[in-house]
């Protein structure tokens, strides 16, 4: 997962909304002894930057 990455949540009753990554902060969150990033991102429809944890990221289209 990096900036640029089309990714979309994994939870929610059939909601699955999508966002674009626009930078990445290091983390100690950690879920089964994997550390997972805290990212920037905008959601699709939205103006504003929001962190959010990217346990809870799909990627579903990587940059180049």
């Amino acid at each position: 997962m990096k900036v640029g990455d089309l990714v979309a949540r994994t939870y929610g009753e059939g909601q699955r909304p999508t966002a674009i990554i626009v930078d990445e902060h290091p983390s100690n969150q950690t879920n089964a002894d994997r550390v997972y990033p805290i990212v920037s991102l905008i959601w699709t429809g939205r103006t504003r930057v929001v962190q959010f944890g990217s346990e809870h990221l799909e990627v579903i289209s990587e940059s180049r």
